[in-house]
């Protein structure tokens, strides 16, 4: 083996054991690090979905921070929320009409900041809804497709959902 190619060998295997030693591990089947906060955050919307699917209000309430507030991502006011708008909604005819419900979420990234974190996900909702008595109609099914950010807080050491429900 010629100098050139020894030192082209040992510097591969230095930069192969350099880059392994700084790669931090991922959750299985994400790109996402492998951290405590990661891991509950997960969880706390794996919950979510659950309760979702079972139409459960309460649960979602459950889940969600006192300081609660949804602006919809948008710049007017008029369509903005907070906890005792969304135990309103979630209590609401609209929702108790929902008879099933299917949620598929991608979660593509996950940002803590300190007592805050951030989720950017894909969702994916399928639901059939109960027409309103003066309809007359047969249920009907309805699919939504976007993206969307669930922002936490750290309350008492237990993460909540602040927006993005």
């Amino acid at each position: 083996m010629t100098k050139i190619n020894f030192l082209y060998v040992a510097f591969m295997v230095l930069q192969t054991m350099v880059f392994q030693a700084c790669a931090r591990p991922v959750i299985k089947g994400t790109e996402i690090p492998d951290t405590a906060d990661n891991k509950a955050i997960i969880s706390l919307i794996e919950n979510y979905r659950e309760a979702f699917e079972k139409r459960d209000a309460d649960a979602l309430l459950s889940l969600a921070s006192k300081r609660y507030m949804e602006t919809n991502a948008t710049v007017g006011t008029q369509d903005d929320y907070d906890y005792d708008g969304l135990a309103r909604k979630l209590h609401s005819e609209d929702f108790k009409r929902v008879l099933k419900a299917r949620l598929v979420i991608q979660i593509n990234k996950i940002d803590v900041q300190g007592d805050r974190a951030y989720a950017d996900l894909r969702v994916e909702t399928r639901y059939q809804t109960q027409p309103a008595e003066e309809d007359k109609k047969e249920p009907e099914w309805h699919m939504l497709s976007d993206f969307n950010r669930m922002t936490f807080i750290r309350e008492n050491g237990k993460w909540k959902i602040l927006s993005g429900m």
